[in-house]
């Protein structure tokens, strides 16, 4: 996703560096990540959809582009899970 026209990147960006990780860490890593996005949509998802639009008006989406819903069946979907 571009970023504003006021902000301009330094370099190739947002860099992790991680450690060798098993497959049960890697996994929970990024199930944690999941949750931690669904949390940020959850909660300011209008928000950042109105800036989107804002911020970049001719930017044309796909007919098939639907908006983010998270899917309830996974663990941190419920409200009661706060990350």
């Amino acid at each position: 996703m571009p970023l504003p026209p006021h902000i301009q990147r330094r370099g190739t960006g947002a860099c992790f560096r991680l450690p060798c990780l098993t497959a049960e860490e890697a996994w929970t890593l990024a199930a944690i990540l999941e949750g931690v996005q669904d949390s940020i949509w959850r909660t300011h998802g209008d928000a950042m959809a109105d800036y989107q639009a804002c911020m970049y008006p001719d930017w044309n989406l796909s007919p098939a582009a639907e908006p983010y819903r998270p899917d309830p069946s996974e663990p941190w979907a419920s409200a009661d899970v706060d990350f």
